[in-house]
């Protein structure tokens, strides 16, 4: 039956001329439209280094995935519903319609994504990442393909179709990441640590974090260089930031001790001080006992403020030299790439294939304000994509290099494929079970405003 499906399904789509035109022209033209409009020049010059551009291409290009998956899939089974109930007697299984279905659509949308990426890659000059880039953007629109023939199964016009897809897009715009930061979401939606759950229900917050940790840690310039810098990273905001920020809270509970207005906040400070103390010297191998005698002992007084300062200082002291040991080794790494391709082979690899507006952005260079201070955390805001997650659960920072499983770290470009390819075997369970056709028809038995016997009516009939 799938094998009868799809040879009906290509015979019919290759009669179709228009059908056919359409769906492989549109990829080509996005990508040319996509691609000139984001050739930034500077001074006539275009280099892929300085393509100021690029950070959004990557965005918008994640959207074109989404929204051609979307539309080649959104009256597939509509199409097909006299068929269908002309042959319901003839005990068709319903899964090989859907598998001919979805094999037709998952191939052709390999194809569009793949003249997609080739096409923008050529005119933006970007190098080695057209199979990752490819593989990023056929998920996404693979989802596209299961979100539209979950709504052509559901609704009963092409009117009810084509209103609903707006409804699906504009939230995948809104919240995959690149339009609005998860930070600068409303304070109810966010709490600074983690991506919100909101985000993290986005399609394209996963395939947009995908498409620029892979751009910005595998391109051929970073890629020698990335876990050094993460140390680096690591370390210099523990002795530039954190560790100041902690003497602070020391000083703050000296004044603070056996006041009771600041109880909470003094409770606070002193966990903190305690958890931060005990990570920070294990990491530099330094007894944290001095800090935390005193910090144990009620009150806190100025004297004890004053020792653990001292013990914050040694280990600021401990803790650089670990950030020059990794700057040393970043400068022999750069020494090794000059001896092996030449200093002027580094430069053009450098500009060839690292992005420094999408280094801004995923290093949040432009963010003035390095750390967030939550009731038990200060949490590290700068640089994401060099931070190691600080949940075992799957949950990080936007823009992680990786996520934790328990002890098992999976690289961002997989973890994140892999959620996409189960939001899309869900779609298919509702899909299969045509769960959105039992919701509208639920709503129709129980007269909820807009949905009639026909069609969805769109709100602005509702208000007549």
């Amino acid at each position: 039956q799938v094998r009868t499906f799809v040879s009906r399904n290509l015979l019919r789509k290759y009669a179709d001329k228009q059908y056919l035109v359409i769906n492989l022209l549109e990829p080509p033209l996005l990508a040319f439209i996509l691609g000139y409009v984001s050739k930034y020049m500077s001074d006539g010059v275009y280099l892929f280094s300085d393509n100021k551009s690029y950070p959004v291409f990557l965005f918008m290009s994640v959207v074109v995935a989404l929204f051609l998956g979307l539309t080649v899939s959104a009256e597939e089974i509509f199409r097909d519903r006299k068929i269908i109930e002309r042959e319901k007697y003839l005990n068709i299984s319903r899964s090989s319609f859907l598998l001919s279905k979805i094999i037709f659509l998952f191939g052709l949308s390999a194809i569009q994504t793949l003249m997609y990426v080739f096409i923008s890659n050529q005119i933006l000059h970007v190098e080695g990442m057209m199979w990752r880039q490819w593989l990023i953007l056929f998920t996404t629109s693979c989802f596209g393909n299961m979100v539209g023939l979950n709504i052509s199964s559901g609704m009963k016009s092409v009117i009810s179709i084509y209103i609903l897809i707006p409804l699906v897009l504009v939230p995948q715009l809104l919240l995959g990441g690149a339009m609005i930061r998860f930070d600068d979401l409303h304070g109810s939606l966010t709490k600074k640590v983690y991506v919100p759950v909101i985000g993290d229900v986005m399609t394209t917050r996963w395939a947009y974090e995908a498409i620029a940790v892979e751009q910005f840690r595998a391109g051929k310039y970073m890629k020698p260089y990335f876990e050094t810098e993460m140390m680096i990273s690591q370390y210099d905001w523990q002795t530039s930031f954190l560790i100041p920020e902690l003497k602070k809270k020391s000083n703050e509970c000296a004044y603070a001790a056996g006041k009771p207005e600041f109880s909470e906040q003094y409770q606070n400070n002193l966990a903190k001080l305690t958890y931060y103390i005990n990570d920070l010297s294990s990491q530099a191998g330094l007894d944290p006992w001095p800090a935390n005698r005193v910090i144990s002992r009620e009150p806190f007084t100025a004297d004890a403020s004053y020792i653990v300062n001292d013990f914050l200082d040694s280990l600021q002291t401990a803790i650089r030299s670990e950030y020059l040991y990794y700057t040393s080794v970043k400068e022999r790494i750069t020494d090794s790439l000059v001896k092996a391709e030449g200093k002027d082979e580094l430069v053009r690899i450098r500009e060839a294939t690292h992005n420094e507006s999408l280094a801004d952005l995923l290093l949040n260079r432009t963010v003035q304000k390095k750390i967030y201070d939550t009731p038990d955390r200060i949490i590290q805001k700068s640089d994401p994509v060099l931070m190691k997650p600080g949940s075992h659960f799957g949950r990080a920072q936007f823009y992680a290099p990786y996520k934790m499983i328990g002890n098992l770290k999976i690289e961002t470009l997989l973890f994140n494929m892999i959620v996409i390819w189960l939001m899309n075997l869900l779609l298919f369970v509702t899909l299969y079970f045509d769960l959105l056709k039992k919701l509208m028809n639920l709503m129709e038995r129980i007269n909820f405003p807009g949905f009639g016997s026909d069609t969805l009516v769109p709100p602005w009939e509702m208000l007549k």
